[in-house]
């Protein structure tokens, strides 16, 4: 039997993976491990604060784009919208194993009151490059933006790529 299964560019605009048995598509970034030890984050867990920080900026800055919505709100409201993030991205097994409270805590420190990563302010690349030094920024840009959507994908779905009427990745109407 030939495969003649369209690409699901309505599931996701990053990398997906095909089951040949099953014949659905799954986003990467749903099984990815963004921040393994052998990465440097476990001594460095500021790397894994700017990358939360940012990625839910990114993400603001994503959905936004194109509307008529300023990216405009207080930090308590800031705040409290990063926490939802983490908090559900820890469900999704975002955060590293060696993840503890206090690196929880000093997340949300930073999160508030650094003066390059509150989540108040918007994404900005020219300030991330310089903390970050990526590789290039349209790498650097998916790996923020498949951070969010392992964060913000409908759990568990795994789509069939015959079904365009199916759940989408969407922003659960936080901004």
């Amino acid at each position: 039997m030939p495969l003649n299964v369209p690409f699901p560019s309505h599931i996701t605009k990053y990398p997906v993976t095909f089951d040949i048995f099953t014949q659905k598509y799954t986003p990467v970034s749903l099984t990815a491990r963004f921040f393994e030890d052998d990465m440097g984050y476990k001594e460095e867990p500021i790397k894994v604060y700017a990358d939360l920080v940012d990625a839910f900026k990114f993400n603001r800055a994503e959905t936004l784009q194109g509307t008529d919505i300023k990216d405009e709100w207080s930090s308590e409201q800031a705040v409290k919208q990063f926490k939802s993030f983490v908090e559900r991205g820890k469900k999704r097994d975002l955060v590293p194993a060696w993840w503890t409270p206090e690196h929880e805590a000093e997340l949300y420190r930073v999160a508030k009151d650094d003066a390059e990563l509150r989540v108040e302010r918007s994404y900005n690349w020219e300030e991330r490059r310089k903390r970050v030094k990526p590789t290039s920024k349209e790498n650097d840009e998916t790996r923020l933006g498949m951070i969010a959507e392992k964060v913000f994908f409908d759990e568990g779905v795994v789509m069939d790529p015959r079904d365009y009427s199916g759940p989408q990745y969407e922003a659960i109407g936080m901004y």
